[in-house]
C-alpha cells in the first residue's frame, strides 16, 4: 500500500490534504472549506488529484464541507452537494491529455455526444429492454432504501430527454423536489444539463469479451453494462479485442486505451440547475437538432435508414403511450408534454428539410410523417 500523504498549501479558507489509497483505487482527499467559491475549490480539487473537475455553467456559490481520507468520488458527491450540484463522473480516452483542459463546455459537449451515439447505436427493442431493466433496478433499491432514486429515463414521462425537472440531483440520486408542476419559476422548466446525462444503474466492475471489436462499439458496449460515458479522441482508430471477468471498470478502460495507443483518465462534471428563458430553451433545441442532423449525414445511406427507422418505432410508441388516459382521466403527462414539443419538431424538420435536395426530403419523410400522425390521433 501506497502510505505516503502529501500536505498541500492552505488557499484561502481551505485546508487539504491528499493521499494515495491502494494500488489501482485513485487518490483519497482531505478537505476542509469554509465559505468559499465553489468555482475555486473545483480548481483545488484538480491540481490536488490530477483529475479534471469542472463546473458546467455559473455557479456563484460559496460552499462548507469537510472530508477526510475520502475516495474521489465520496469527496466529488461531498462537493456537489455542499451546493446541490449534480455530478457525474465519465472517462476521456486520448492518445495524449490536451495541453490546455477541456472547458466544462467542451466536456458537456464531448459527453451529449457520446450519450447520442450510444443511444441511436441501439435499436427500438433494445432500448425499451435497457429502460426496463433501468426501470427494475430503480424500483427494487426505491424498496430497499425507502426512497425514490434518480429518476430514470422515462420515469417523468417526458419524451424529450434535456435534464428538465427536480435540482440536485446526482450519480447517487436526487437531493431535492420539484417544484410545483415541474417548473422553475416563471422565467421556464429548471435545466441541469449534467442531471440529464446521469444513467440510473451504474457498475465499476465489468464482464464481458471482445473479439476485434472497433473502438466506437467497444465503448458503448462498456456504457451498456456500466453506465458510465467513455468519450475517445476522433483521431483514435482501431480494434479491441480482451476478455474481462468481473474486472474493475478502470483496469478494463485503461486496456482498450492501450490497445489504441492512447491512455484513459477521468473526468468529473457538475452542475447546478437554473431556471432557462424561453429564449435559451429554443437556442438549446436548436443546437441539439443541428447536432443530430449532422451526425445523421455524416452516417452512410444504410446507417441513415436504419435510424429513420429508429425514429418512426420511437414516435409511433410514443403516440400509443400519448393514448394511455392519465389518473384522472385526462391526457397524461407524456403526451401533454409530446403536444408541447412535438409540434415545434414538426415544424422545424419541415423548415429543414424544404432546403434540401429531393432525395434528402425522401430520406427525411417518414420521420415527418410519423410526427403528423402522432400528433393527429
Amino acid at each position: 500500500m501506497r502510505s505516503w500523504h502529501l500536505m498541500l498549501l492552505a488557499l484561502g479558507p481551505a485546508v487539504v490534504g491528499m493521499a494515495w489509497a491502494e494500488e489501482g483505487q485513485g487518490p483519497t482527499v482531505t478537505l476542509s472549506v469554509t465559505d468559499q467559491p465553489a468555482t475555486e475549490v473545483a480548481q483545488q480539487l484538480t491540481q490536488m488529484t490530477g483529475v479534471q473537475i469542472a463546473i458546467v455553467g455559473p455557479a456563484e456559490a460559496k460552499v462548507t464541507f469537510a472530508v477526510e481520507d475520502a475516495k474521489l468520488d465520496e469527496a466529488v458527491k461531498a462537493f456537489a452537494q455542499s451546493f446541490d450540484a449534480s455530478w457525474l463522473r465519465s472517462y476521456f480516452i486520448e492518445a495524449q491529455p490536451p495541453q490546455e483542459p477541456y472547458t466544462a463546455d467542451q466536456i458537456l459537449a464531448a459527453l451529449e455526444y457520446q450519450r447520442n451515439a450510444w443511444m441511436q447505436s441501439m435499436s427500438q427493442e433494445q432500448r425499451e429492454a435497457l429502460m426496463a431493466q433501468w426501470r427494475e433496478t430503480s424500483e427494487a433499491q426505491r424498496l430497499l432504501a425507502g426512497t425514490v432514486t434518480i429518476e430514470y429515463p422515462g420515469a417523468g414521462e417526458s419524451p424529450l430527454r434535456g435534464g428538465f425537472g427536480p435540482p440536485g440531483g446526482g450519480q447517487e440520486g436526487p437531493g431535492g423536489q420539484a417544484p410545483a408542476g415541474g417548473q422553475g419559476g416563471a422565467g421556464g422548466p429548471m435545466f441541469d444539463p449534467v442531471r440529464s446525462l446521469i444513467n440510473p444503474v451504474r457498475s465499476d466492475t465489468v464482464t464481458l469479451a471482445l473479439d476485434n471489436v472497433a473502438l466506437p462499439q467497444a465503448l458503448q458496449q462498456i456504457t451498456t453494462l456500466t453506465g458510465f460515458l467513455v468519450c475517445a479522441s476522433q483521431d483514435l482508430a482501431g480494434n479491441v479485442t480482451l476478455t474481462a471477468d468481473n474486472q474493475p471498470l478502470d483496469q478494463v478502460l485503461d486496456q482498450i486505451a492501450a490497445a489504441v495507443n492512447a491512455q484513459c483518465r477521468r473526468v468529473y462534471a457538475l452542475s447546478v440547475p437554473r431556471v432557462l428563458t424561453e429564449q435559451e430553451i429554443a437556442q438549446r433545441m436548436e443546437a441539439g437538432f443541428q447536432s443530430r442532423m449532422a451526425q445523421f449525414w455524416a452516417s452512410s445511406p444504410e446507417e441513415r435508414a436504419q435510424q429513420v427507422n429508429q425514429w418512426v418505432e420511437r414516435i409511433n410508441s410514443m403516440a400509443e403511450r400519448m393514448r394511455q388516459p392519465g389518473p384522472d382521466g385526462q391526457p397524461n403527462r407524456f403526451a401533454q408534454a409530446f403536444q408541447r414539443f412535438a409540434p415545434r419538431i414538426l415544424s422545424r424538420l419541415a423548415e429543414y428539410s424544404a432546403g434540401l435536395s429531393q432525395s434528402q426530403r425522401a430520406e427525411l419523410k417518414p420521420i415527418i410523417t410519423a410526427l403528423g400522425n402522432a400528433l393527429n390521433r
